[in-house]
């Protein structure tokens, strides 16, 4: 169920399944604050799109902050920060 504990290194699911998982419950807690690093990795681009839509329709009070290298669809943010060794290299607001 939602509320079982999940330890990647104790169970035998394909890390594709634990992360979906773990992504699914994090965007189901609605936190104030979400926090993810490479939340998309291994999944399609069709579920990636899915997952922003939901995050800009049901979690409009929840701030996302997401860390990736990947190309992700930036229409879905109001604002893209570029990084590169710790150092700002274009802020784009979108909002």
């Amino acid at each position: 169920g939602y509320d079982r504990i999940i330890q990647p290194s104790a169970c035998h699911l394909p890390d594709d399944i634990i992360q979906k998982i773990l992504l699914t419950r994090a965007l189901l807690t609605e936190p104030k604050l979400l926090l993810m690093d490479t939340p998309f990795k291994g999944l399609s681009a069709e579920r990636v799109v899915s997952v922003l839509e939901y995050i800009n329709t049901h979690m409009k009070d929840t701030t996302v902050v997401i860390a990736d290298t990947s190309c992700i669809n930036k229409e879905y943010f109001n604002k893209v920060i570029g990084l590169s060794n710790g150092k700002i290299l274009n802020s784009d607001n979108r909002s």
